[in-house]
């Protein structure tokens, strides 16, 4: 003798949450703590750098430093607040 609620179809199990498990997903290579954060183009760290080459007046140095202070200024240019910006820029 067949009851009524064991002839209806089972509904498909969900997969059930863990603890461990994310509410929601990010684009890969981001987290919360990199949302809305944005690195630095080639172009944009070499225009930089060839800009801190001339405000030294051409004179020769090193390009790997002139390189990489171009891309750790544009790097906290680009992920400062906007406030910070808004307020940098009324001094």
């Amino acid at each position: 003798m067949e009851t009524e609620a064991a002839s209806r179809p089972r509904a498909a199990a969900r997969p059930r949450a863990t603890r461990f498990a994310p509410s929601h997903t990010f684009p890969t290579g981001s987290s919360p703590l990199t949302a809305g954060r944005r690195e630095p183009t080639h172009e944009e760290i070499s225009v930089r750098a060839y800009y801190i080459y001339l405000a030294r007046g051409g004179a020769s140095s090193d390009p790997l430093a002139d390189w990489l202070r171009a891309e750790r200024e544009l790097r906290r240019e680009l992920n400062q607040p906007f406030a910070a910006t808004v307020l940098r820029g009324a001094e």
